[in-house]
């Protein structure tokens, strides 16, 4: 149904409405916009649909719960530790 998803956590609520609305802001600059965007006014889990790769953002409590992670046992898991995006 997709090709790749991306899970990423905020710190709380509202950091993880700020990262949902810096990757659509990013993607929209190239032209992307998601199909279906779920959880934006909760903040705790959102989801960012662009058919080809889905946007999951969690709180840590909900990413920890659920672990999405482990439902795609023979998918590859890249780990990017990041901290801090820069400007594009």
């Amino acid at each position: 149904m997709t090709d790749a998803l991306i899970i990423a956590e905020g710190t709380v609520d509202r950091h993880v409405k700020t990262l949902a609305q810096e990757v659509v802001s990013q993607l929209a600059l190239r032209g992307l916009h998601p199909t279906f965007t779920e959880g934006a006014s909760e903040g705790d889990w959102i989801v960012l649909d662009y058919l080809d790769f889905i946007v999951h953002l969690f709180v840590p409590a909900l990413r920890d719960k659920y672990r999405l992670e482990e439902l795609w046992g023979a998918g590859e898991l890249i780990n990017l530790n990041v901290d801090h995006l820069a400007s594009v």
